[in-house]
């Protein structure tokens, strides 16, 4: 994946984990279209499936597609911390110009990563 917003590459666990969240959308995101973790798994599936052919490895085992799950589920953690950072910064600097809530956006996305390190966490 790459973040052609900001023009970089990052991790591919936190990447498909923030493609995860982006399932939410954005004004305001609503976490229940977050994908369950059937879809997650279909998901993750193909994306190994498709990996492995360009490194000619083996087949994409059970534990393979869980594994990239929880790195995916800890990296969408990652990305919601650092949307909050930045919301807080954009609620700063547009101090409520542009006629997005940073604010709440920054909440909603705290309140996903406290949600998921429930679940990943306990």
């Amino acid at each position: 994946f790459v973040d052609v917003e900001y023009a970089g590459m990052n991790h591919s666990a936190c990447e498909i984990g923030d493609f995860f969240s982006e399932f939410a959308g954005l004004d305001p995101p609503n976490y229940t279209r977050y994908p369950s973790e059937v879809e997650q798994k279909i998901f993750i599936k193909m994306y190994l499936e498709e990996s492995i052919k360009l490194k000619g490895s083996n087949e994409v085992t059970d534990e393979d597609i869980h594994n990239l799950y929880l790195e995916a589920n800890k990296g969408a953690m990652i990305m919601d911390f650092l949307w909050v950072l930045w919301s807080i910064v954009q609620s700063y600097i547009h101090r409520d110009l542009s006629g997005f809530d940073y604010t709440e956006y920054g909440i909603l996305r705290y309140q996903h990563y406290q949600s998921l390190k429930t679940k990943l966490l306990t």
